[in-house]
């Protein structure tokens, strides 16, 4: 079943879900609706998350947000540039030594 992130201050993706899940009673399983805020990093799995955004495409009250924008990125390691010249068995010999973070560096 799918994962569905919505605003969290929008009253009517709640209502939504409830709907849903009457619609089609006998349906095994039902969506997993999160409810996410501007600001928010929601891990996806695989080094991925998702960059929740504030957008204005519903106007809302001060200090609520009821539309959001996502940004899927990436977080990865990173060869540093002064370790670039040397072999894998070098460099696993190094992290082994030192670790992981004077070897590589994370990178989005």
């Amino acid at each position: 079943m799918p994962v569905i992130y919505y605003p969290a201050d929008c009253g009517s993706v709640p209502a939504f879900a409830d709907f849903s899940k009457r619609l089609d009673p006998q349906q095994e399983g039902t969506p997993q609706w999160i409810p996410v805020r501007a600001g928010d990093q929601v891990s996806i799995g695989k080094g991925r998350f998702l960059d929740v955004l504030p957008n204005e495409h519903i106007e809302a009250e001060p200090g609520l947000c009821k539309s959001v924008s996502y940004r899927v990125l990436e977080k990865r390691r990173q060869l540093l540039e002064e370790h670039r010249h040397l072999s894998g068995p070098e460099i696993g010999a190094l992290k082994k030594a030192e670790g992981e973070d004077t070897v590589t560096k994370e990178v989005c």
